[in-house]
């Protein structure tokens, strides 16, 4: 299991290492889960940068890619996420973050949320599939607002 202050610490890590990525994103089951979140459940982060180099340097670079955090990259002009490093079967994975049939129509909707869509099958193995709307929550940088809140309210 990874806890919390693991996962911040990777977070600092991260960005002290890749001053080019300027936000961080996350997403998946630790922000949408339905229910009690599963102790094995992994962290789902999007990073985004203004180098598009930095994909190749964190394919490069063994100490983030860590057990139990999923890490997906985007580049400047770059309309998708790619994990710098490939799954055990040899798979690169990669998410479309457009529109366009595959992706997942990625929005941002504050300075600290943003909403995205993935289709699920109505009926397990039906054809027909329905949008099912989710969020992200920005992490980094933490806003100016989220930071005075937190030390008003500890």
């Amino acid at each position: 299991m990874v806890c919390v202050v693991m996962t911040q610490e990777y977070i600092d890590r991260l960005v002290l290492a890749y001053p080019s990525i300027k936000k961080i994103w996350l997403f998946g089951s630790r922000v949408n889960g339905n229910g009690p979140i599963k102790p094995d459940s992994d962290w789902d982060y999007l990073a985004f940068g203004d180098d598009a180099r930095v994909l190749n340097d964190l394919h490069n670079d063994p100490e983030f890619n860590a057990t139990g955090i999923d890490l997906m990259f985007v580049g400047p002009g770059i309309d998708e996420a790619i994990k710098p490093w490939p799954e055990p079967d040899k798979y690169w994975k990669k998410l479309g973050l457009g529109a366009a049939p595959g992706g997942i129509n990625w929005q941002v909707i504050s300075d600290t949320e943003a909403q995205y869509i993935v289709h699920r099958d109505r009926t397990p193995g039906s054809f027909e599939t329905v949008p099912r709307y989710l969020k992200a929550e920005l992490i980094y940088p933490k806003s100016l607002r989220l930071s005075l809140g937190a030390r008003r309210n500890p």
